[in-house]
């Protein structure tokens, strides 16, 4: 069940960056579209009073009296587009309209002493801006008169629109480019994770050795230290298990060999039967005591040697099987088992412990010779394709498919098969397995019994360092 309380630091990241990133960019579109508002406004006023200062220039004034000169063309000009309604109007001072359209409210303010002013209003139910300017008509005796102009609101409410609009995309621009942005950013600033991560997952399983922080970034210094020392503590208990494991097995050889002698002794002197049948039976509990104690200490061997880094080389795996078979080659023959070596047509390089994969090797062909019936037949192969394959096959009883994942486990021992041994063959073999990175199954062979496959990486380059895990860390996490 996936943990509730679990977090992602990117995740978190992201939305520390993107919330005020979204906020920000929120208020700074507020902002802009205020100021582009404003602008607009400012330039359709300076159109508005630009057009009342053309009425006003059409201004005459005939046998006393006020005439605009403002004929359709003119008019069309003064639109100069069809969105708006278009109005205005001559005034005197008092309100009086002289020419246009009496629609316009009454200006506030007193004529001669005003500025050009714009202001909002309501003509025939609608929103309007107007313009109004006064100028003074001498041939009235100086009396003023006011025009105004207005105009409705669509075109600029269609520039408001449009602004918004573009702030809108803009904005949305913004956002995605700096969210992408931070999104990589965030990526590679937690790239050394990843590949402390990478770093860690790639290792030998045995392998506690510190990790490389030579060129760690120094975020991430106190949690490479906290696990160097988790991994210091680790290997110092794990070598003092080995080093008891190993301790203990070399104390019990002295004294089996020590009762081995006199139980042997014992039976060529005693003259009685029974007497001489017990000490066979304890000779032979002594025999399994030993080989027990022998595997003990070849599993402390292999732990201790496995997870010390430099230790592996390229090596033929061809050799190494061939050695292992050769040593077996009278144990099978005091069994009258046959074993047929068929070695890879190429050099089947891998980069191992050599001393663990011959145990290997003798583990896997002496468990077979140990189950095989007599006159009963062992093949060992080396196959060598994109992986470098160990295959043992014999002509056993082999081992039910339900108990195939047990036998790995340290002293399990399938019932009914009436052989002696310790159960720790195969759990030995896996570990050597583990510990080069490779695989193992059983199958079922075609010899009639158990089929052992073990695939291993294959050594293409020669030339490559056969064991820099130091260095590749080093590599790894500082390049991230």
């Amino acid at each position: 069940m996936k943990n509730r309380n679990r977090y992602s630091i990117k995740t978190q990241l992201l939305s520390s960056l993107l919330i005020p990133l979204f906020c920000l960019s929120l208020l700074s579109a507020a902002v802009i579209y205020w100021l582009a508002i404003n602008m607009s406004q400012g330039i359709h006023d300076e159109l508005l009073l630009s057009a009342a200062d053309s009425v006003l220039a059409r201004i005459n004034l005939v046998n006393n009296k006020i005439v605009v000169d403002l004929p359709e063309a003119a008019q069309a000009l003064l639109k100069h587009h069809d969105k708006d309604k278009f109005y205005y109007e001559i005034s005197k001072a008092d309100g009086t309209c002289v020419f246009g359209e009496n629609l316009f409210p009454n200006v506030s303010g007193t004529p001669g002493t005003m500025a050009p002013i714009c202001r909002d209003d309501i003509i025939r139910g609608e929103r309007v801006r107007i313009a109004a300017v006064d100028f003074p008509m001498p041939e009235l005796n100086g009396r003023y008169l006011v025009v105004e102009v207005a105009e409705t609101y669509n075109s600029r409410n269609g520039m408001a629109h449009q602004i918004l609009l573009s702030v809108i995309v803009l904005q949305s621009l913004f956002m995605i480019c700096g969210a992408i942005a931070i999104w990589f950013g965030i990526g590679r600033g937690t790239a050394s994770l990843q590949a402390m991560r990478e770093a860690i997952a790639n290792r030998n399983p045995y392998d506690l050795q510190p990790l490389a922080i030579d060129h760690a970034p120094e975020e991430i210094m106190p949690l490479m230290d906290a696990i160097n020392l988790v991994l210091s503590q680790l290997r110092s208990h794990i070598d003092a298990q080995a080093r008891f494991s190993s301790n203990a097995a070399h104390q019990l050889r002295t004294p089996l060999a020590g009762i081995k002698t006199y139980s042997e002794l014992g039976a060529k002197i005693s003259k009685e039967p029974k007497v001489v049948e017990i000490f066979e039976k304890v000779n032979g509990g002594i025999d399994r005591m030993t080989h027990l104690v022998n595997r003990l200490l070849t599993l402390a061997r292999i732990e201790r040697t496995i997870s010390q880094p430099g230790t592996n080389i390229i090596l033929d795996l061809n050799m190494i099987a061939s050695d292992a078979i050769t040593e077996l080659v009278s144990y099978s023959m005091n069994r009258e088992i046959q074993i047929d070596y068929f070695p890879s047509d190429e050099p089947a390089y891998i980069s191992g412990d050599a001393a663990s994969l011959r145990d290997l090797v003798a583990n896997l062909v002496h468990n077979a010779i140990c189950y095989t019936p007599e006159n009963g037949q062992i093949a060992v192969l080396i196959q060598s394709s994109n992986f470098i394959e160990l295959i043992v096959d014999d002509s056993g009883p082999g081992i039910p498919e339900e108990s195939r994942e047990k036998v790995f486990e340290r002293f399990y021992r399938v019932l009914g098969t009436n052989v002696e041994g310790s159960g720790l063959g195969l759990s030995i073999v896996r570990e050597i397995v583990e510990a080069h990175r490779g695989k193992i199954e059983l199958q079922d062979s075609p010899l009639g019994g158990l089929r052992v496959l073990v695939s291993l990486n294959k050594v293409n380059d020669l030339n490559a360092h056969p064991y820099e895990l130091r260095k590749s860390e080093q590599n790894l996490i500082g390049s991230a």
